[in-house]
């Protein structure tokens, strides 16, 4: 079976790594596939290659990173937090949810951001 990730973007890691994460967990949402031999493939509508994502490129270390990130989103406390301009000048969490979030230059008017 093959797993098409198809990009309109650039060429990233994150790729690769999304496609992985497919591999590994459509079999725990549809046990049907457990055990059938999967391949991914990420294209790109710009004509950029098409990467290989083959099963032995999942290993020990990827499945432990996948898990470890598993178990911090289905916890149950608050995961702490970080707040940075850059990074939450891209989030969508208002001030008023978040009293953490800081402004993007450093004052307090964070803009709206219209998606």
């Amino acid at each position: 079976m093959t797993v098409y990730e198809v990009k309109t973007g650039q060429e990233r890691e994150s790729d690769i790594v999304q496609t992985k994460l497919y591999l590994l967990c459509l079999p725990f949402g549809w046990p049907w596939l457990k055990g059938r031999e999967m391949i991914g493939r990420v294209v790109y509508t710009n004509g950029a290659r098409v990467r290989l994502v083959r099963p032995e490129d999942i290993d020990v270390d990827f499945r432990w990173q996948a898990r470890r990130w598993a178990d911090l989103l289905e916890a149950s406390a608050a995961l702490p937090r970080w707040p940075d301009p850059a990074n939450c000048r891209w989030c969508e969490i208002s001030s008023e949810d978040c009293p953490a979030r800081v402004a993007p230059n450093g004052d307090d008017d964070i803009p709206e951001i219209e998606w």
